[in-house]
Parts: structure tokens; sequence; C-alpha cells
């Protein structure tokens, strides 16, 4: 894992329509109450002669038997929701056959509405027991309906709000995904924790939010509350580049990309310039298959051998960190240093998540940009794409902390959130 840098960073992505982070997680078994009651069995009746021959004979199922083909859905552990911006919760439910059994390994669709418009939200799959779970981060209040064919389940609704959300509150309603308490809440000065086999929940003032997973493993690893990383700000949001989600921490930020050379990394720093420090560790020790042709040259869809890609990578990571064009993109770095001066946003000040432009054949002359991830007095560490590992012209080239003087800095640059 990689740790470096300073204070933190809090990206939220908005829903494009409604999310700001969705990714399929399949829940435990669901505690949502069944929207319909369970009809009876069909009746069946016999001969009423005690003596007669025929066979008994069985009454065709009744349309109300055949209606017990259903989907249940609900938010969390209830019929419908609440949510303060920020919060992720689970979409979740069950599907149930006409002879009232549960269907697994279904594909099921799930849409979501906000006013009178609606989207496809994801294709899940039912696990063995029926049940199925989408874990979302929405912005609006919104509503959500599952369909399986002409099967459709009744709409619910998760509505935003601003009323306080407690610990107590949240932890009623995700007992599925937090487990058992493993211990008391513990209250330390303005916030109040409590862990759970499976995640824990942080209260801060009027808001409550869950670390749970890799992000909770990294977490307590570099100190929990009262370490560098501080109290969460918001609760994981996923659904970014490569299947990858991140959190905001008062202190920094966690990444997470089961894709990416380093699965999670975790960076102190300011506001969402840590969000761009802790996705641009996670991918340390990337190399390019050949010359011009790394993952970074093809996404800005420049392979040629006049591309150099040191400021494809730093775009790469704007947008997989979910801050779209934060970094400017452009298909050449002459043009991005353009447009980087353009922007007026420039300084002579290292900061953790600022661009480090470097003279990096003679000094003066911005030849070279890495991403800032550490600094003193003297020296600046960045994250550099196209440098072989001790930040040269040798191939392989790839992805690498390179420690620099820094005079040779030309200039920093704050990406545009």
């Amino acid at each position: 894992m990689r740790h470096l840098g300073n204070v933190v960073a809090a990206a939220v992505l908005g829903m494009a329509l409604l999310l700001g982070s969705g990714n399929s997680a399949q829940a435990e078994e669901p505690v949502v109450p069944d929207p319909t009651p369970t009809p009876t069995q069909p009746a069946t009746t016999e001969s009423p002669d005690p003596v007669a021959t025929t066979k008994p004979v069985t009454k065709r199922p009744t349309a109300q038997a055949v209606n017990r083909r259903r989907i249940t859905i609900g938010i969390n552990a209830k019929a419908n929701g609440v949510f303060v911006r920020g919060e992720k919760f689970w979409v979740r439910g069950r599907v149930y056959s006409a002879a009232n059994r549960p269907v697994g390994h279904k594909k099921l669709t799930l849409y979501a509405y906000v006013g009178a418009r609606i989207k496809k939200l994801a294709v899940v799959r039912t696990k063995a027991n029926g049940t199925y779970a989408y874990a979302v981060r929405p912005t609006y209040t919104t509503g959500f309906k599952a369909l399986i064919g002409t099967l459709k389940s009744p709409k619910v609704k998760a509505v935003r709000t601003t009323a306080p959300r407690t610990l107590a509150q949240r932890a009623s309603e995700l007992g599925f995904a937090l487990g058992a308490p493993a211990a008391g809440a513990v209250t330390r000065g303005t916030y109040t924790y409590r862990r759970y086999t499976h995640g824990m929940l942080v209260q801060t003032g009027t808001r409550t939010w869950l670390v749970r997973g890799d992000f909770r493993s990294e977490y307590l690893k570099v100190g929990g509350t009262p370490g560098r990383l501080g109290v969460p700000s918001v609760d994981e949001m996923c659904g970014l580049k490569e299947g990858a989600c991140i959190q905001r921490f008062a202190g920094g930020a966690i990444y997470r990309n089961a894709r990416a050379k380093d699965r999670v990394t975790h960076a102190f720093g300011a506001r969402n310039y840590a969000n761009l420090a802790a996705t641009a560790l996670s991918q340390v020790g990337y190399r390019e298959p050949s010359p011009r042709k790394s993952k970074y040259s093809k996404w800005m869809k420049r392979t040629g051998p006049a591309d150099a890609w040191c400021g494809y990578f730093a775009s790469w990571v704007s947008a997989a960190s979910g801050h779209g064009t934060a970094v400017v993109k452009a298909k050449s770095y002459a043009s991005m240093v353009r447009a980087e001066r353009k922007r007026g946003r420039t300084t002579k000040q290292p900061a953790i998540g600022r661009l480090a432009y470097t003279g990096y054949f003679r000094k003066g002359v911005a030849s070279h940009v890495g991403i800032v991830v550490k600094y003193d007095a003297t020296h600046v560490w960045t994250v550099e794409g196209n440098v072989s590992s001790g930040g040269g012209m040798k191939h392989p080239r790839g992805v690498h902390v390179v420690k620099r003087t820094r005079s040779w800095v030309v200039f920093y640059a704050n990406p545009r959130f």
C-alpha cells in the first residue's frame, strides 16, 4: 500500500441523472418485508363418493396462485428509505416463483426514477437464495423498480433529507451490511464511533458515515478516527473507472481499484487533491506493454511515436478519481502547458495533489509533469507516467514515484474542481 500526503479530499460525483456512485454489491439474506401477502396453496378436491372408482380431481391453479410469482424490493432494511447527500444505501429484495420458492441465478433489471424521468440503473443476478442487491449513492430523491421480463416489483422511494442521521438510525438500517456489534459505542470529542463485524459507523455532528470492507481495513491500518485521515466525510463512492471506489475523510482519501497495481491506496491531503494523489499512487508499478502503447495513451487515443504520455497519465488520474477534467485533458504536452497557463491556476508552491511541471531537459522550460504526493524544503516526490523506475527515459517505461529537486520545478498547477 502507498502511504503519503497531508489533508483531505473529497470527491463527490453528482449523479448523471441520479447517481453519484453506483456499484453492485450482492447482499446477504434480505430483511425487506414482502410487499404482497403469501397466497394460499391451490385447493384440491376428491370425489365425495367413498366407493367411486374415478381418480381424485385436482383443480387448476387459480389466478391468485399464479400471481404468487413476484419480486420484493426495499431500501436497506425497509420498504422505503431516507438518506442525506453522501450516504450509500442498497436497493435489495428477493424473487419468488409461482410455487412461492426463491428464484436463484436470475437476471433482474433495476430502474431508477427522478420525477417523471426513468433510467436503467443496472442488471444484477439473484443469488442462490433468490436475493439481489445493488448499492447506490444518489443525489436526489429517487424511486426504484425491479423487472424480470413482464414481472415487476412495486415501486419504492428513497427520499433525500436534511434531518439528523444518528448512529443508531443507520445501524438499524444497515444491519445486513454491518453484521453484529463488536463493541459498544465510543465517544471522543466531537465524534462517536462503533465497530461491527463487517464495518464501522462514525457519527460527526448530525451525520453518520459508513466505513466497510477494504476501506475499513486501510482506515484502521493508518490509525482510524484518531489517525491522520480523521473522521469520514462521506460514504464510499463507487462506479469509477475500472470499477474503482473512493472515500473521503477529513484528512485524506482512500482509493480501491481491484485492477490497479496496488489494490488499496491512501493519501493525506486537502479536499479533492487527496483523491488525485491516492488514485495516482494506485498506478505505481504499471509498465507500458510497448513504447507509446500505455493504457493512458489508448484512453487518450494518442499512440503515435511522438505522443509522450506523462500528461495523458495525469489527465487519466483526474477522470479515474471522479473529477472529470479537473486536470487539463490535451492531445499533446505543449497544448497542455498552454491550457494550464491560460487557466491561471499556477503557483510556485507545492501541495499534495497539485501538478508539478518540471524542466526535465533543462531548468526553466517545462517538459514533463507529475502529481505531487510528498514534499519537503528541498525536494518534491511526484507520481509520474512515461518514466523508468529512476525517473529517466529508459524502456520499459511506466508509472513511478520520483524524487526531484524543487529547483527543477518550473511551476505547480491547481486542478480545477
